[in-house]
C-alpha cells in the first residue's frame, strides 16, 4: 500500500529488522554475510555435507507481504470485528481483481496466492497462521 502511494519505507524496514535482530540476539543480515565469509574452507565443507541441498524457493515480493501483514494487523487491532473482517476481505479482493487484469507473470501469481491465502485465513479465523507469514519477512 505504501509503495503504491509512492512512499519508500525500505530503509525503515531494514532498521526495524536490525532492531529486532539486536533484541532477539540474532545477527542482522549484513552481519550474517560477514560471518559467513570469515569461516574457514573446512567448516564450509562440513556444513555442506550436513545440510541437504536447498531447493530454490520463490517467495512473494516483500511489498505484497508487507501489504498483507498490514491488513491482517489492522484487522487484529480492530479486535477481529465483523466490520473489519468485511473491510479486510474487500481490500484483499480488490487487490486480487487488480492482479487478474494484469499479465500472469510469476510475480503476479505469487502475489495472487498470498492474497488468496490471506482471504482464507480471515474467512476461517485461523489467525495463528499469521505468525508463519511474519516469518517470511526475514
Amino acid at each position: 500500500m505504501l509503495k503504491a502511494a509512492g512512499i519508500d519505507v525500505t530503509k525503515e524496514i531494514e532498521e526495524v529488522r536490525n532492531t529486532i535482530a539486536e533484541i532477539t540476539g540474532k545477527k542482522p543480515k549484513d552481519e550474517r554475510k560477514k560471518s559467513s565469509t570469515s569461516r574457514s574452507k573446512k567448516t564450509k565443507a562440513k556444513s555442506k555435507k550436513k545440510e541437504p541441498a536447498a531447493e530454490k524457493v520463490n517467495l512473494p515480493p516483500s511489498d505484497a507481504l508487507l501489504e498483507v501483514l498490514s491488513i491482517l494487523q489492522a484487522f487484529e487491532f480492530a479486535d477481529y470485528s465483523e466490520k473489519a473482517k468485511e473491510k479486510a476481505l474487500q481490500k484483499l479482493s480488490s487487490m486480487i481483481e487488480g492482479l487478474l487484469k494484469d499479465k500472469p507473470t510469476p510475480e503476479n501469481l505469487l502475489k495472487l496466492g498470498l492474497y488468496a491465502y490471506a482471504v482464507e485465513l480471515i474467512r476461517r479465523g485461523e489467525f495463528e497462521k499469521v505468525e508463519e507469514l511474519k516469518k517470511l519477512q526475514n
